[in-house]
């Protein structure tokens, strides 16, 4: 397949999750009415990505986009914090298209109180180049406080991906703790 050919199926992809993400995710708020966001912020809009890394028509399609990203960032493991990121982390470990392993992980939001009592769940290893997996990011909060487990058990985190960066303060913190933010949409792509 052409560089062109496979630029036109990304772009094909990306339009598509962007329609579905408009048809599914996209919560507004009524008139007066405000919805209050993980960040303890409201706001008149809210992306319900949830139930998308969990749909067959956009499941595929966030694991694709979002393996081509880790690919060009040149990292071998993905994660983030329970519960948003396990879909997508599931999601992009299992369209992975390309030779080079890839792990997925998550964290726990405590240490469990039987069993092993980890905090990082699944296939991580120390030393790993870690990209970490949001649905959406408003402050980086929970990106941030994830990626902290990940470097105390000994992670290289410097980068992060979500699928909708609400462009509020997330890129410029995450920044201050090195930790550079990709997003597949800003909310600007979606006219609110």
């Amino acid at each position: 397949m052409s560089q062109t050919a496979a630029m036109t199926t990304i772009d094909e992809k990306r339009e598509r999750l962007h329609g579905l993400i408009e048809r599914h995710a996209l919560i507004q708020a009524g008139y007066g009415e405000a919805i209050p966001l993980t960040s303890g912020q409201t706001s008149l809009f809210y992306f319900d990505m949830r139930p998308l890394g969990l749909r067959p028509d956009s499941a595929p399609l966030i694991g694709d986009l979002m393996s081509e990203k880790v690919k060009e960032l040149g990292l071998d493991t993905v994660g983030g914090m329970e519960s948003g990121a396990i879909p997508i982390t599931a999601a992009i470990c299992a369209r992975w298209p390309f030779e080079e392993e890839l792990n997925g992980f998550f964290v726990r939001k405590k240490p469990r109180d039987h069993g092993t009592g980890k905090r990082i769940e699944g296939n991580f290893k120390e030393g790993a180049k870690v990209c970490m997996i949001e649905d959406v990011c408003t402050t980086g909060g929970s990106t941030l406080k994830a990626a902290e487990v990940v470097r105390e058990a000994g992670g290289n985190v410097a980068h992060a991906l979500v699928i909708v960066d609400r462009g509020q303060e997330a890129k410029e913190m995450l920044a201050e703790h090195g930790i550079t933010l990709h997003s597949l949409f800003t909310v600007e792509d979606f006219g609110v």
